[in-house]
């Protein structure tokens, strides 16, 4: 069996977790859209969400993720690519639409599919949506900034 990151994490699972975060929110950011990857493929940030912890702001998610935060700069750039993929499939599957920088909800994803079907991982980032939406509440810069990512 081949051991490759590109094929674990792939656009299929992309899509459940910007699609679980969408259907949450209605629309996002072009900005906030590319930080879902790197935190849906950390398996320590979904094990974290889908657990009872509480999580009422990023800055107390960061506190408490210390070492999930701490690479996630070279994270955002190797999902980069990934992420623009998922997107051009929502957007040609009529999932979604990008208007001036805003990603909206067209139609949604989660209700099609059979959570069986669909493998334990997918799931448990769909699980995790609500908290993952609660971090995207902040304002785009302040997210970028807390992340260390450098643009």
């Amino acid at each position: 069996m081949l051991n490759s990151k590109f094929l674990y994490n792939n656009e299929g699972i992309c899509a459940f977790g910007i699609m679980s975060i969408l259907e949450i929110m209605g629309e996002l950011s072009y900005s906030k859209v590319m930080l879902i990857a790197p935190l849906i493929f950390n398996s320590n940030v979904v094990k974290f969400l889908t657990t009872n912890s509480k999580i009422r702001s990023f800055e107390e998610f960061r506190i408490k993720q210390v070492s999930s935060v701490s690479k996630f700069n070279s994270m955002y750039y190797n999902f980069l690519p990934l992420t623009i993929n998922t997107l051009v499939i929502l957007r040609d599957m009529n999932f979604i639409d990008i208007e001036d920088n805003i990603i909206k909800l067209k139609r949604p994803l989660i209700p099609l599919v059979e959570t069986k079907k669909i493998g334990k991982r997918a799931n448990k980032i769909i699980k995790a949506s609500p908290k993952f939406a609660v971090l995207l509440k902040e304002n785009d810069e302040k997210l970028y900034l807390q992340l260390g990512v450098i643009l």
